[in-house]
């Protein structure tokens, strides 16, 4: 029989936080009798609170408890649980048979385990904190070769403060490291390495994943041997490829995202399976995509950006040019600060730009825009310097050409080629309209299938040609083929050297006015002047001989040095014919009754005797009032009259014709004067080497030309209705007007005065020598003045205006920029209200420096300037400043302490910051550990149960590990520790349980 007197409470604590409730005397044994005697042998010391039960049990410390044949407690607060076990350390715990808890507060529990170090903890079967190179404490080694819930492989080697370590071969060798996985390596302090070989060696590293790699402060490695090696950098993604390498981002702060991708410069980014970003801050977006350049950007599968500040966007688009950039399937810039979009669109020149399906831009500034229409695999191109290519399949092939339409090609240096399928390939040569072509050095072709083949030709009409040197062709069809030579009119034609041929095809023949020989002139519908010098006046004239002249309609001169007003059968009387006064001039019928009256002895029907000559006149001679008078160097024939030639006949209607000094008039009201033809009638007028066709039309050299439909002066055209030339001078489309030599309006309408002055738009005003007014609404009056823009105005001599309403009103003032406003002589204005201004590689400029250097200075008005009193009032200042360098010296002394002083001061409030964080994280830990102690079962059938629990409070993960013992029929033991990764925050409990 066992006889328990109980005297008083008695509460057996450790320091530990272990507590165990007993009502037993103050010294007592547990003796069990009964058949067999197999129960421990227990004692309880009240006097030293110890506790111990088992064979060869012993206690020698303080509130020591021993529990299990052999086991020793033999520190204050130690506890020794299992048989064998050892708890050798003030407060330690060492729970299993064999366990050893060999420092302050340290924990072994499971058979076997070893925690050496103070505040160290072992669990699990052999588990032990004892390895080469462990901390001398806070290490926690978690793993065993087999338990009842968890399969955790051993040895683990957690050698940090504060460390974890769970896995076959895990190390977790830095301060509150968490190793967890076979082979896994934590060596950098708050790393953690979770995986199969997983690494963070550097402090805040994580690597999580099958031989992932950590190994710079704050980096994190996931997935499957990805590699964090920059600083702050981040990789995520596996081994795509087996190449035995994952996700790689080795720049400092830089990110690679996806399987293999590599992001290897500073604060690189590379996203995508295979992307690459190695350049400073580079982008790589998409499977395969590439970014090399500083800051370049590729976005799309297979994009490649090698250009510094390039950017490629779209799959296989390459931007390889510095500032290059390239938008679209396969496009690529390879060139300084070139731009292709489009599929397959290229900029393979400096400031090339290249804008549409395939479209190319080759030569340097140059712009093609267009797609490949015909899908020939080639869009529009721009192959010359600043040449300009818009529409599909269009082609500037020469330096600064421009192509207009699509296959429009300009081939030529400086040729411009407007409509589709126009052609412009001379030197300076112009093509306007479908299938217009301009193949000869300075020539122009206006019109549908115009053709301007001869140097300085020009054709202006549909399928107007003009094949040789300095030809001009104007109408449809009409045909210039000899140099020098004009044919102006529908279906004429000029084959002659320098010939003229005026007159359209009346008779709907295929065939117009012809002028065939040298020199020749054909005037009028179906004329014809075929002899050299010829001239044919009139519809259906003909002029066949040499130096022949036939005028009127239908007349005919087919003998040479002849004049014919008639034809055979068609005679026309000339009335009004003045009386002779010089040998070679005509006699009128006056003079020749006179002459008749004064000789005698004619016999009618028989000669007439003049000295030794005699003059015929057989048939009938009539001549009715007026009917013939001849002025001084005149011949008129008048109303009615009839002169009859030995059975010729010439005869004239009133008024027939008209000829006074150097004038000839057909016709009413028309006259032929003053090296002027002019004939009545809405149609056409020639005079002194211009040419005005259309109602209203006028040509004056001094007061200019315009017309309704085509006007011409010496190498100046005018094609528009209202449109208006002078002199050497172009202007094309509604009321244009063009004043000077080389003026240039085009567009609707526009007005260019001045010598080289160009107005080209819509309402643009261009005044004074070689002013240039291009855009809406623009204005430049002055002298060399510039405007450029929609309502921009250079309103005088040198000043220009660029942008939007910008405004340079003094002279050789610049105004740049949207709303800018220069209103100073030789002022220049970046930019109006609410613009800023940027300068590019402001230390290039400041490397370019010579000289002493000055302040800029900036006004109300934003006007820059320069102080060079600045720099002299720092050079006459230096005196003063050396001789102040004993006080500041004696002031940087008194700094001195003072800093010392505040370093102090600075150094306890940091401590007193780090004691409240730690203090805050102590606290932290204490909770989470508690929380993670929870209670213990033991199953009816079992003898021994073993539980573990996880928790986390505030940032701080608790743990801990409990055992259930049977240690007689109706008596139960339970033990538990609890920690958290907060340093010395490891506690436990001990209890006992009598069941009956």
């Amino acid at each position: 029989m066992t006889t328990i007197i109980p005297t008083r409470p008695l509460m057996l604590m450790s320091s530990s936080l272990m507590a165990l409730a007993l009502a037993m005397p103050v010294a007592a044994q547990i003796i069990p009798t009964g058949p067999g005697g197999a129960a421990p042998v227990c004692t309880i010391d009240a006097l030293f609170d110890t506790l111990k039960c088992g064979d060869g049990s012993a206690v020698t410390g303080t509130g020591a408890t021993a529990l299990g044949d052999t086991a020793i407690a033999s520190a204050d607060g130690a506890t020794a649980l299992g048989n064998g076990a050892q708890g050798s350390g003030v407060n330690g715990i060492a729970i299993g048979n064999g366990a050893q808890s060999g420092d302050v507060q340290s924990v072994a529990a499971g058979g076997n385990s070893r925690a050496a170090g103070a505040g160290d903890i072992a669990i699990g079967g052999q588990a032990s904190t004892v390895s080469p190179g462990a901390q001398t404490s806070g290490n926690i080694a978690i793993g065993g070769a087999k338990t009842a819930s968890l399969d955790l492989s051993t040895p683990t080697k957690a050698t940090g403060g504060d460390s974890i370590a769970i896995g076959s071969g895990a190390n977790s060798g830095g301060e509150q490291g968490v190793a967890l996985g076979a082979n896994a390596n934590s060596s950098g302090g708050l790393s953690v390495a979770l995986g199969t070989s997983a690494s963070s060696t550097d402090f805040g590293a994580t690597a999580v994943g099958r031989s992932a790699r950590a190994i710079a402060t704050h980096a994190t490695a996931l997935g499957d041997r990805s590699r964090a090696s920059g600083v702050g950098s981040i990789a995520i993604g596996g081994d795509g490829n087996d190449n035995l390498s994952g996700a790689i981002a080795n720049g400092p702060l830089s990110i690679a995202v996806g399987d293999d991708a590599l992001a290897d410069g500073a604060r690189a980014i590379a996203l995508g399976t295979g992307a690459g970003a190695s350049g400073e801050e580079a982008t790589a977006l998409g499977t395969s995509s590439i970014a090399t350049g500083l800051y370049a950007v590729g976005v799309g599968t297979h994009t490649e950006a090698a250009g510094d500040y390039a950017a490629a966007y779209g799959a296989y688009a390459n931007a390889s040019g510095t500032l290059s950039t390239a938008i679209g399937f396969a496009a690529a810039s390879t060139e300084f600060n070139g731009t292709a979009v489009g599929r397959e669109a290229k900029s393979n020149a400096a400031h090339a730009t290249a804008l549409g399906d395939r479209a190319a831009a080759t030569g340097a500034g140059s712009i093609a825009l267009g797609g490949d229409n015909n899908e020939n695999n080639i869009g529009a191109r721009a192959n010359g310097p600043l040449s300009i290519a818009v529409g599909d399949d269009a082609l500037a092939d020469g330096a600064r050409a421009i192509a207009l339409g699509t296959e429009a090609g300009a081939s030529g240096e400086e040729a411009t080629a407007l409509g589709t399928s126009s052609v412009a390939s001379g030197l300076y040569s112009v093509g306007v309209g479908t299938h217009a072509e301009a193949t000869g050095s300075y020539a122009a072709a206006y019109g549908a299938y115009a053709n301007a083949s001869g140097t300085l030709s020009t054709a202006v009409g549909f399928a107007a040609a003009s094949t040789d040197f300095d030809g001009t062709a104007v109408g449809r069809e009409a045909k210039s083929n000899a140099a020098h030579a004009t044919a102006l009119g529908d279906r004429a034609v000029a084959t002659g050297a320098g010939s003229v041929a005026l007159g359209g095809d009346g008779n709907e023949n295929a065939v117009g006015a012809t002028a065939s020989g040298v020199h020749s002139i054909a005037i009028g519908d179906d004329a014809t002047a075929g002899g050299a010098r010829a001239l044919a006046l009139g519809q259906n004239s003909s002029a066949s001989a040499n130096d022949s002249v036939a005028l009127g309609s239908g007349s005919v001169a087919n003998a040479g040095r002849t004049v014919s007003v008639g034809s055979a059968g068609s005679e026309r009387r000339i009335v009004n014919v003045a009386a002779a006064v010089n040998l070679t001039d005509a006699v009128n019928l006056g003079q020749l009754n006179a002459a008749v009256a004064s000789v005698s002895g004619v016999t009618p029907g028989g000669p007439i005797k003049l000295g030794n000559s005699a003059l015929r006149l057989s048939g009938l001679l009539s001549l009715s009032s007026p009917s013939l008078a001849v002025e001084s160097g005149g011949l008129l024939l008048g109303s009615e009259g009839q002169f009859d030639f030995g059975g010729g006949q010439f005869s004239m209607t009133d008024p027939a014709l008209l000829i006074t000094d150097s004038q000839i008039a057909f016709g009413g009201d028309a006259n032929f004067g003053g090296g002027q033809i002019q004939l009545p009638g809405p149609g056409f007028v020639l005079s002194g080497g211009q040419l005005v066709i259309g109602e209203g039309g006028s040509s004056n050299q001094t007061t200019g030309n315009s017309g309704r439909g085509i006007s011409l002066t010496p190498l100046g055209v005018a094609i528009g209705n209202n449109s208006s030339i002078f002199q050497k001078a172009v202007a094309i489309g509604f009321g244009n007007r063009a004043s000077g030599n080389g003026a240039v309006a085009i567009g609707d309408p526009n007005n260019a005065t001045g010598t080289g002055a160009v107005a080209m738009g819509a309402d643009n005003t261009a005044t004074g020598d070689g002013s240039v007014a291009l855009g809406s609404q623009s204005v430049a009056n002055g002298q060399s003045a510039i405007a450029l823009g929609n309502k921009a105005n250079a309103s005088a001599a040198g000043a220009i205006a660029l942008g939007e309403n910008a405004r340079a009103t003094a002279a050789k003032s610049v105004a740049i920029g949207a709303d800018a406003s220069a209103s100073r002589a030789n002022q220049v204005v970046l930019g109006g209200a609410g613009s800023s201004v940027t300068v590019g590689d402001v230390a290039a400029s400041t490397a370019a420096q010579t000289g002493p250097t000055d302040v800029v200075t900036v006004d109300a008005s934003g006007t820059l300037g320069r102080d060079p009193s600045v720099r002299q009032a720092i050079a006459a200042n230096s005196s003063a400043i050396a001789s102040q360098a004993t006080a500041i010296n004696a002031l940087q002394a008194l700094d001195v302490q003072q800093n010392s002083r505040l370093t102090s001061l600075e150094g306890l409030v940091g401590n007193l910051n780090q004691r409240v964080d730690a203090n805050n994280r102590a606290a932290n830990g204490g909770i989470a550990a508690a929380m993670a102690l929870g209670g213990t079962i033991l199953p009816a059938d079992a003898k021994m149960s073993m539980s573990f629990n996880l928790s986390t409070y505030r940032g701080q993960q608790g743990f801990s590990g409990q055992i259930v013992t049977k240690a007689g029929s109706h008596v139960y033991i339970n033990a538990g520790v609890a920690g958290s990764t907060v340093k010395g925050s490891t506690g436990g409990r001990v209890g006992m349980t009598f069941a009956w």
